[in-house]
């Protein structure tokens, strides 16, 4: 009982098991997400990005007090009153990545951990004990503690005195990836430069990397393609940017921001209440303390139920999430146009690619529509930049839908 719970995600990639009713989790080990506060159980579920037909399907048969609900608000409210219940999963991004080779790490988990949020996560299958010994033979005396903690399989010393056995080390591994216990993953990672005093390179996983989250971006490209990921250096360091030839960042304007180009001041009208019916909150913190007052990105917004059929799209770079919040009906004719119009700062997106998505048969999909607000440039050697927008723009709750892999926009002014 437990193993069909369905398992969810959450914006950042963290995977919960979803318990209906009586219903028990797979593994009573793990640790339950409790949420009494019927705003913030909303705020947890709206962050699942889960569809409303997908909670239809889920809750069939349980039931609120209200009827009028929206679906969210019904699930908000099983959620708080402990009617469904959600146990958080060992997930791979909690793991401690060992470096073996140039631009690759090994991660040993727990049985059942979940590698959704990190990219190119690749589990290695282990069928017989040489395989678990190719793996676990490379790795030091402290590497070897290490991927016992992440396996959950550490034991502690002896009133930390004595040292562990190496042999016995090693071999506590080995059973325990060959019978399955335990995983081994290979990963991308990326060196860092140097932050300490010894030179040597941190690492970081490849979902520690900003923007690289949990949905699938497609092949990257090789070393001889066109790369469209770059460094900017010039501007200020909070909002760099790349100069052009004509001494501006591309698509800017030179000068103090006209005031016309300022977004919203306060949330669109109804706004609660449209959230409440399955529209997007324009003012929800992903992330605390960032991504929220989307509401200030429009100089005009208004809620809009996209027909089934309608044909979307989202420009993205090498590691921009597919399945974010701000879409458009039409793909812009090139990088300039695309930057000035709908007032993408240089250190946002990169572009080089784009995806689309066609809203499905059904109810259709609940949406922001509206002009794009401006965006100002941090002041930087006494010059100031800005980007115009006024293009039309479109807000969904991220990651709520399944866009198809990335394809290159082709753009010449793009190329690098």
């Amino acid at each position: 009982m437990g193993h069909n719970n369905p398992i969810v995600y959450d914006a950042f990639g963290q995977t919960y098991e979803l318990i209906i009713g009586h219903n028990q989790p797979s593994n009573h080990s793990l640790a339950a997400c409790v949420i009494g506060n019927h705003e913030l159980a909303l705020q947890f579920i709206a962050g699942l990005g889960l569809a409303d037909h997908q909670w239809r399907r889920l809750l069939n048969g349980l039931e609120t007090s209200n009827p009028h609900q929206s679906v969210l608000a019904r699930a908000a409210s099983l959620f708080s009153h402990g009617l469904i219940r959600f146990f958080k999963l060992p997930n791979l991004i909690d793991a401690t990545p060992i470096p073996v080779d140039q631009g690759k790490a090994l991660v040993f988990s727990a049985q059942g951990t979940q590698a959704r949020s990190i990219s190119g996560a690749e589990n290695i299958a282990i069928k017989k004990r040489t395989d678990a010994e190719k793996y676990v033979g490379v790795l030091s005396q402290e590497q070897l503690e290490q991927a016992l903690r992440d396996t959950g399989l550490d034991i502690s010393h002896p009133q930390n005195t004595t040292p562990r056995d190496p042999t016995h080390t090693q071999e506590m591994l080995v059973k325990a990836l060959v019978s399955g216990d335990a995983s081994v993953w290979r990963i991308d990672h990326r060196p860092h430069a140097p932050s300490n005093k010894s030179g040597v390179a941190d690492v970081s996983t490849a979902a520690e990397i900003p923007g690289n989250r949990e949905v699938p971006l497609g092949p990257e490209p090789t070393t001889s393609a066109t790369v469209y990921k770059r460094e900017h250096t010039d501007g200020a360091t909070r909002a760099p940017y790349t100069l052009q030839t004509d001494g501006k960042p591309l698509g800017a304007k030179e000068g103090v921001m006209p005031r016309e180009y300022i977004g919203l001041k306060a949330l669109p009208a109804n706004h609660n209440q449209l959230v409440e019916e399955g529209f997007p909150d324009l003012d929800f913190e992903f992330d605390p303390g960032k991504f929220a007052g989307d509401y200030k990105n429009f100089l005009t917004a208004e809620p809009v139920v996209l027909s089934p059929g309608t044909k979307i799209y989202r420009i993205v770079d090498e590691k921009a999430a597919l399945a974010g919040s701000y879409w458009a009906l039409a793909l812009p004719a090139g990088k300039a146009e695309w930057r000035s119009n709908y007032a993408v700062k240089d250190s946002w997106n990169d572009n080089g690619y784009f995806t689309e998505y066609t809203v499905p048969e059904g109810e259709g999909l609940k949406v922001w529509k509206g002009r794009t607000a401006g965006q100002e440039y941090l002041q930087h050697n006494n010059k100031e930049f800005y980007l115009e927008g006024g293009d039309e723009q479109l807000f969904l709750t991220r990651d709520s839908i399944s866009p198809l892999p990335k394809k290159h926009t082709k753009w010449e002014d793009a190329k690098l």
